[in-house]
This record gives C-alpha cells, structure tokens and sequence, in this order.
C-alpha cells in the first residue's frame, strides 16, 4: 500500500475499446488499523470508498469482479446492498484473513475460476451439489473463501492442487486484476489503459517510475499464485518469476493513490471535488 503522495492533474488514459476483458479481485478484507475505522465504508462521492471501486470496475473492460470480505465482512456487505447481488458480482468471505492479503487473493480467484466452471456447466448444478457440479469426477476443491449470500456464485474450498488444476483450465481471457479497494480515485479509463498493455506475465502499472496497482496477473501464473503459501504474501510470485514481471507506465498517478490515513483520506476527498468541478 502506498501513501498518498502529492496529487497531479493528470487525465487518465481513455477507455481502450481494444483492451482484453478481464476478471477482477478487489482486497476489501483488513482491518483498517491506519484509519481508525473500517475506510471501504467511507462515504464517496453518494456512495462508499468500496462501491466507488466496484463501479470503476464494471466501467471497465471486466467481465466479472470478485469482492473478498474479512473483517466487519457483514457491515461491507449490507452497504453494498444490490450491489452485492449485480450479476457481474461476486461477495466472497475469507476467515483466513488475518493470515494476510495473498489468501484474499487466492479467496477471489478460486471464486472467479468457480464462477466461470459453473458457468461452463450450465444447467449442471444444483445449491445441493455444488462441488459435483462444478469439480471433475473424483476432484476434492478444498477451501479458498467461504460462501456469502450471493447465492451458488462464491467457491466452495480449494486449496493446492486443485486450485492450480482450476487455473489452468480456465478460458483465456486479460488475465485477472488484483485491485486494492482502497483505491477509488481509479478511472475505468485508467483500467482499461493497465489491460491494454497487459501481454501476459506479471503486468504491473508505473507512474514516474513507482509502482502501484491494480495488477494484471495472467491465466499461466494463477496456478503458482493459488499455490503459494501465505507467508511468502504475493511478493512470493514476483519473487518466483521476475523474468515474467512487466511495468506499464500510466499517465496518472492515480494507480498510487490509496486511503489508508485520515489524512490521506481528506486529500483525495479534495482532488475528487477538484476533479469534478473540472469535467
């Protein structure tokens, strides 16, 4: 997570038709310990700082958009409300959370890889039979999230093998997005921007040479990602594989701009004003 540096006037890139589609995971499970107060149930713009990003999200060239919930998980979820049930939304529910932000990660990304198994089946499935609907004959999908309301859309257990079976027999697509939902001065153009220039690997946003999110990870890395136990954090996958690592620099800093402090949190209430008065 960054600090909100200095702000820069600076447009965001245009929404690319071109831009591949993609899948979306939005890390909205902490603790909020630097705000004082959960921040994804600030207030912005007539919404939330969480609904802001979802929103930008589905603005965007994103197929679908995966939200992982952990701590006061019943309070983000009731202020989504039917936001947490729009068709191209997953609410999912990580108790592991406090073991760190890959397993919100892995949590998302096995629901968004259910999501489209099940979509490959349809008709197959029951809320009884999940598991057998959506798995091979035989296969055991071990835990990644638990299930929300958001009835038969969030994953049933995965975990190793399993996952990594999942990830690679997906149907292609941009790959996934991992966007931080403390983030809402993101643009859809500014998405669609990251997915242009995403040509596989590890594909990461920079602005005057600082990195910043969402990232794109592709459908060859999920597998390793899902396997990666939750000490290594998801560092452990730039760590594995550098060669695949790529930056796309961005003309906006926006991609480093998140509302971890109060402080940081009146700033970008402040550019958000200065934006709206200058479109």
């Amino acid at each position: 997570m960054h600090e909100l540096p200095v702000m820069h006037e600076l447009s965001s890139m245009p929404v690319a038709g071109a831009a591949p589609m993609a899948t979306a995971v939005v890390l909205a499970a902490g603790e909020s310990r630097r705000m004082g107060q959960p921040k994804m149930l600030l207030p912005w713009g007539g919404a939330t700082v969480l609904e802001a990003v979802i929103r930008t999200l589905l603005a965007a060239p994103v197929s679908k958009v995966a939200v992982v919930l952990g701590h006061r998980a019943d309070a983000h979820r009731a202020a989504l409300g039917s936001l947490a049930d729009a068709p191209r939304v997953i609410v999912v529910d990580n108790p592991r959370y406090r073991e760190g932000m890959l397993t919100s990660v892995q949590a998302g990304v096995a629901a968004l890889l259910q999501a489209e198994r099940g979509a490959a089946h349809v008709g197959a499935s029951t809320p009884e039979q999940p598991a057998a609907a959506l798995g091979q004959p035989g296969e055991t999908l071990p835990q990644a999230g638990t299930s929300s309301p958001n009835a038969g859309k969030a994953p049933p257990e995965q975990t190793g093998t399993a996952l990594q079976q999942a990830g690679t027999s997906s149907p292609p697509s941009g790959g996934v997005l991992i966007a931080l939902g403390d983030q809402p001065l993101i643009t859809p153009g500014t998405v669609a921007g990251i997915l242009a220039g995403h040509g596989g690997g590890i594909t990461v946003p920079t602005f005057a040479g600082r990195r910043g999110h969402p990232i794109c990870v592709d459908r060859s890395l999920l597998g390793p990602l899902l396997a990666l136990p939750a000490d290594e954090g998801l560092r452990g996958l730039f760590t594995r594989y550098p060669e695949a690592v790529a930056e796309v620099p961005v003309p906006t800093d926006e991609v480093l701009l998140d509302v971890d402090t109060p402080d940081a949190y009146r700033r970008a209430l402040a550019f958000l004003s200065h934006r709206k008065r200058g479109a």
